[in-house]
């Protein structure tokens, strides 16, 4: 029976080491094109699965300023290696200016345990006519935990000032206190901006692309990206607990083990008496 016992223990063990190194991984990249368009425009997007897992309930939708609208696309299962290809139509609802506009894409999906993921693309659509920003932006690195913060610095490279809006985009397991904030800048002027964020249900260990587009007004209307990382950690006192698990399972592993074998070699000296 001792043994047997033993032996339970083991394949149990084994089998949930076996499971976490033959775990699958998706990872899905997104690229885009767009045209100059009027009234009516049109995305066309492009998705692989480069992971060794396929992606269930993959959907894709446009995230787009006021004056727009569009509809999301559902795809199904994305299974690794094969592409899949498709179009969003884009149509206006306002008179506006001309120039670039965001229009991030937000891809979401579900891994085979029905866990929910999502990601942000960077992409813009252009409206009658091509406009060029004046002003770039850089995201600083994030770590979170909890709670953090996204620092941004962003630079006026042109002539003139101007009041911009900072839109940020992130993915739903991460989530922002507040999503815009508006900055004047005066011309050769550098600014940096914080947004305030917090864990959804990101995954630690994780690492997530995120996010931010510069809009402004002159005679067109102007967009520009900035892009960054935000790295998940787990606090110090969770990792720890999870490490004396594993510690505390091992031992115990051991404890049977020893215990079984010195059981069966008191049986075997019984035997030979």
């Amino acid at each position: 029976m001792e043994r047997s016992k033993f032996v339970f223990v083991a394949a149990v063990l084994f089998s949930c080491l076996a499971q976490l190194a033959l775990a699958g991984s998706i990872s899905i990249t997104v690229t885009a094109t767009t045209s100059v368009f009027e009234d009516t425009g049109v995305v066309n997007i492009t998705l692989q699965n480069n992971g060794d897992e396929a992606a269930e309930d993959v959907r894709v939708s446009l995230q787009l300023p006021s004056g727009f609208e569009s509809e999301s696309v559902i795809i199904g299962k994305l299974v690794p290696r094969v592409p899949w290809s498709g179009s969003i139509f884009v149509n206006t609802t306002d008179n506006l200016l001309t120039g670039a506009y965001p229009a991030v894409i937000l891809t979401q999906y579900r891994d085979a345990n029905g866990y929910p993921f999502s990601s942000v693309s960077k992409n813009s659509i252009v409206y009658k006519e091509i406009s060029y920003s004046d002003v770039s932006g850089m995201m600083k690195k994030t770590e979170l935990s909890d709670n953090g913060n996204i620092i941004m610095t962003l630079r006026n490279l042109g002539s003139n000032a101007m009041d911009a809006k900072i839109r940020i985009y992130l993915p739903l397991e991460i989530k922002a206190n507040e999503y815009e904030k508006y900055i004047h800048l005066d011309s050769k002027e550098e600014k940096e901006l914080e947004f305030k964020i917090s864990n959804f249900g990101a995954l630690a260990g994780s690492s997530y692309f995120v996010l931010s587009a510069i809009e402004y007004d002159g005679d067109k209307h102007y967009t520009s990206f900035a892009s960054g990382i935000v790295e998940i950690k787990e606090k110090a006192e969770i990792a720890g607990l999870e490490t004396s698990w594993l510690i505390f399972l091992l031992i115990a592993l051991i404890i049977i083990f020893i215990l079984y074998q010195f059981k069966g070699r008191i049986r075997w000296k019984k035997n030979t008496k």
